[in-house]
């Protein structure tokens, strides 16, 4: 749409800036946005991707369960997915630090 023509050169300026881990596409047009390719969202939804060194994260867009209720559990469990993934990197971080901390102080 002509939307993602108008509003992607902000998009990408923004997530250079703030650099974040992990992008969560709400909905098909904003997986082929993230992912730079269509996906479909009955095999995809619940699965992350990397992407530029970032993971991108799909599922449906939460409207959908207002028109096919029989989604939303679907949803329910993608964002389940989506916080695991979050504990992991966060995990790996904090264990990435604690590593650099114990190199720092033994140079004392």
């Amino acid at each position: 749409p002509e939307e993602i023509n108008a509003c992607y050169p902000f998009l990408k300026k923004q997530i250079e800036i703030i650099n974040p881990r992990i992008l969560c596409a709400l909905g098909r047009h904003a997986a082929y946005v993230l992912l730079g390719h269509t996906v479909n969202m009955n095999t995809s939804h619940g699965k992350y991707y990397q992407v530029d060194g970032r993971f991108v994260f799909v599922t449906y867009h939460p409207a959908a369960a207002l028109y096919h209720g029989k989604l939303l559990d679907g949803i329910k469990k993608d964002f389940s997915e989506l916080k695991k993934l979050y504990d992991e990197i966060i995990q790996q971080k904090e264990e990435q630090n604690k590593r650099e901390e114990k190199e720092q102080l033994s140079f004392w």
